[in-house]
């Protein structure tokens, strides 16, 4: 689907250049505030890969927010079985063992040109910022035998924002 403030894109993301020149073809504003939202992506690159891009990304827009949501915490014995399931599907996490904590998160975007980064555990998330009402609905959609479960698995996924340009200021927001 194209439309008039819609455009749709596919593309390789591990070839930056083609990635470039696809949205220099469709004239979009570098300098606009832009949002960048990676859900479960960055991970299935190899590590100098999404590196390029997330670099690439704060180079090319002037003005950006990039959210992300991956996996964290290979080593623990959630974390490997969480590894070994997905490596057994075909889809190994190539990004976890480098950047295996919230902390590492945050440095790697603010190492590659980010300006600020924040990230919290989704289990953060869900405890702090979640309405009592929709955590009911989430438990009747998903059942977990226990909340420890629920807890755990939410643990190894984070939510992280890195900010560059004007929207520095957005920070706060989150």
């Amino acid at each position: 689907y194209n439309g008039a403030c819609y455009k749709m894109l596919a593309c390789d993301l591990t070839n930056i250049e083609k990635l470039e020149s696809l949205l220099l073809k469709i004239s979009i504003n570098q300098s606009a505030p832009t949002l960048l939202l990676s859900e479960v992506v960055l991970t299935y690159i190899n590590p100098s890969s999404a590196d390029k891009l997330i670099t690439w990304s704060c180079a090319f827009f002037s003005n950006a927010i990039f959210i992300s949501y991956e996996q964290i915490y290979p080593h623990d014995e959630f974390g490997n079985f969480m590894c070994e399931h997905f490596k057994s599907i075909g889809s190994p996490l190539k990004c976890i063992n480098k950047y295996p904590t919230l902390s590492s998160q945050v440095q790697r975007y603010c190492n590659l040109g980010y300006e600020s980064s924040i990230a919290c555990s989704m289990a953060h998330y869900y405890i702090h910022h979640i309405k009592d009402s929709e955590k009911f609905r989430i438990f009747k959609l998903e059942q977990f035998d226990e909340d420890d479960e629920w807890y755990l698995k939410c643990s190894h996924y984070f939510i992280l924002n890195a900010f560059h340009g004007s929207c520095v200021h957005l920070e706060k927001v989150f």
